[in-house]
């Protein structure tokens, strides 16, 4: 059986989180972006989780990155300090 599993980032995901990024800025347009980004953009964005924000990815069996996702502050007011974006 393929064991595959969800856990948060680490610093040396972010090549991989890299890689799936840049596939679908090049391949699906689904993040309206023309500019594929560096790992050292992904470094800076990064910064932003933990938390209650965190950035989590997906593993395959074989323990490569699969995928990720990650929960963003919703708005700097007040009145949403509840709410995440995804």
């Amino acid at each position: 059986m393929s064991e595959r599993r969800i856990r948060l980032a680490i610093d040396s995901d972010l090549g991989a989180i890299t890689r799936i990024y840049n596939e679908a800025v090049e391949e699906r347009g689904s993040t309206a972006e023309v500019i594929e980004r560096t790992l050292e953009d992904r470094r800076e964005w990064a910064k932003q989780f933990g938390g209650r924000y965190p950035l989590y990815v997906g593993v395959d069996h074989m323990g490569q990155v699969a995928c990720y996702g990650c929960l963003f502050k919703y708005s700097p007011k007040h009145g949403y300090d509840h709410a995440t974006e995804n």
